[in-house]
């Protein structure tokens, strides 16, 4: 249990990110190492104590950065590099001073801050320990799109033995401190924050010393694709129309979005259908090493035949979806990494082909825009002749693309070529090309190009006279 006076010191000293620091992670990516600057590192050290570090910001106005043997207190071995983070406390009852760095979170990822820290008792001339009455503390804090703190967690060290809820600072040695969380989606803004918390009515800071900060992210994303589409929600245009029996391709593409890397035996891929198991693709591993590092993606396959969803098969799930609502197949796939400690997911769909006039051209190509009216530019998915020429409109739109291709007739136009002939009767009757005026043979008179003048062309010529 915390105590009401370090409670609200922390409070005070992380409820809201500053307006600048949050528009700055906003129009930002994460940055590649998590934090920087993680040794406290000064480029004029060699002055002796100068104000924070590079990369941190300080409040309070009670730090300096030290080097090994400043004009002040001597400073302890460094951990990292040759400098370290030197407080002295905010000096004020029930205050807290402190250093942060701001970062952008990865939703749903774990996040682990450390920050090693000394309670060094050899300082020259004068040694400053820290007093037993106060506390160094660690937090990690998450913030939304107003900038207010979402979530935080945090961990205290102190100099007594006897406060046994807290990690023991042993003199002269450093200790790690160390915090975890993970945003949830609406956190846009994360920071890493270290404390020295004044307890006790009298100042009696002390030193303390920190270095070796970091920020470890186990981020991953997966996406998945149904035959190359995405199909993330079941009315989308993109959601593929398969066939019952034909091959249905699942694509699972895993991405390392964090700052750590995963060994392939702690990632596990797999899809909430039964009977479908992703199977890495191991040309997709940079340098075959089984190690998805840090923005490498890997790609994972898996595939079935296409169901009759008709039925609706209690083992799958089915929901309102592709054209009018019908039944539409939905699957997800998920990545875990360290049992999930770190997980996503993506779903995925498809439906089959609806042909209601079984014209050969399916609903959703004849109602393009899928608002059940027939709108210009379109045929009736319910007539199965829409320009009523005596040709069916899959057998003029060939491909059933929805689109009037080279040597296609129109399918909402009985003329296709203007000839005064329908399409019906030149592909009926007259054994003629629909989409050209142009005659088919060289003989004069034989006008169905069957080779030779008879009675047959005596007709389509009375129909060509009569507008037939």
């Amino acid at each position: 249990m915390i105590p009401n006076i370090i409670q609200n010191a922390i409070t005070k000293s992380a409820q809201i990110i500053g307006t600048g620091a949050l528009l700055a992670l906003c129009a930002g990516a994460a940055q590649a190492e998590g934090l920087t600057n993680t040794g406290f590192e000064s480029p004029d050290a060699s002055t002796g104590d100068t104000y924070c570090s590079s990369g941190w910001t300080c409040f309070n106005d009670v730090f300096t950065t030290s080097n090994l043997f400043d004009s002040g207190n001597q400073s302890p071995p460094a951990a990292e590099g040759t400098q370290v983070l030197k407080m002295f406390g905010p000096l004020v009852d029930g205050n807290a001073a402190g250093a942060f760095q701001d970062f952008t979170p990865v939703p749903n990822a774990q996040h682990t801050a450390s920050v090693l820290v000394q309670n060094w008792t050899e300082a020259l001339p004068t040694p400053d320990p820290l007093d037993p009455s106060n506390l160094v503390g660690l937090q990690l804090i998450f913030y939304d799109a107003n900038g207010i703190r979402i979530t935080s967690t945090e961990t205290f060290a102190s100099s007594d033995p006897d406060l046994t809820e807290f990690t023991y600072l042993s003199p002269n040695e450093w200790v790690m401190l160390s915090v975890a969380g993970v945003p949830t989606a609406d956190a846009i803004a994360g920071r890493v924050q270290i404390l020295h918390i004044q307890t006790g009515a009298e100042v009696t800071g002390g030193n303390v010393f920190y270095d070796d900060a970091s920020l470890a992210v186990a981020g991953i994303d997966i996406e998945k694709l149904t035959n190359g589409m995405q199909a993330d929600q079941s009315h989308d245009p993109d959601v593929p129309r398969i066939t019952q029996g034909m091959t249905v391709n699942w694509t699972y593409e895993v991405t390392n979005t964090g700052y750590s890397a995963f060994p392939e035996s702690e990632i596990l891929v797999f899809d909430n259908q039964p009977g479908i198991d992703p199977i890495l693709d191991a040309g997709s591993d940079v340098g075959g090493d089984m190690i998805l590092s840090p923005g490498e993606k890997w790609i994972y396959n898996a595939s079935a035949q296409a169901l009759d969803l008709t039925i609706s098969p209690p083992w799958i799930t089915v929901v309102p979806g592709c054209y009018r609502g019908q039944n539409t197949y939905q699957n997800i796939g998920w990545v875990w990494v360290n049992g999930g400690e770190s997980y996503d997911e993506d779903t995925s769909h498809y439906c089959n082909p609806v042909d209601s006039d079984n014209d050969g051209l399916p609903d959703n190509i004849e109602d393009s825009n899928n608002n059940g009216i027939v709108d210009a530019g379109e045929t009736d998915p319910f007539n199965p002749d829409s320009d009523n020429d005596g040709v069916l409109d899959g057998h003029e739109d060939t491909n059933a693309n929805g689109m009037i291709d080279s040597g296609e007739a129109d399918p909402l136009n009985p003329d296709t070529d203007g000839d005064g002939l329908t399409d019906g009767y030149e592909i009926n009757v007259g054994g003629t090309d629909p989409t050209s005026t142009t005659p088919l043979c060289a003989n004069p008179g034989d006008m169905n190009g069957d080779g030779e003048v008879n009675v047959g062309d005596l007709l389509l010529l009375q129909r060509q006279i009569m507008g037939l």
